[in-house]
């Protein structure tokens, strides 16, 4: 259970800290569902005039987010996909696609199973 706290940490020093500019501040909580499995809550709040884009904008457009979870073999699994809150919709006329996107504010949650509670 510490190592897991203690890699939400590192994930948020590092999304923190990635670029010289930082229209997002990251920020995570562990809720505890059961004995085997914890909720990840990561959120992003988002300064004015920027978004952030979700990870199930369309192919053709903007890159979307990605989340990827490291060091997971035999510590936990993921169950499910990362849950994500309301997005906005817009038609970008460049790319010709619906583009969704988070603005000020998003959370997203992920799932764990723990493994090995070592």
């Amino acid at each position: 259970m510490k190592k897991i706290v203690s890699l939400i940490a590192l994930l948020v020093a590092f999304f923190g800290t990635a670029q010289v500019v930082e229209p997002v501040k990251w920020s995570s909580s562990v809720v505890k569902v059961s004995d085997t499995e914890l909720d990840l809550v990561i959120t992003a709040n988002i300064e004015n005039n920027w978004h952030l884009y979700s990870q199930f904008t369309p192919e053709g457009g903007a890159s979307p987010l990605v989340f990827t979870f490291k060091n997971q073999k035999g510590k936990y699994q993921l169950v499910g996909k990362t849950k994500e809150g309301k997005y906005k919709k817009t038609f970008n006329e460049i790319f010709e696609i619906d583009e969704y996107y988070f603005q000020n504010t998003a959370k997203f949650t992920q799932r764990i199973k723990i493994l090995n509670s070592n």
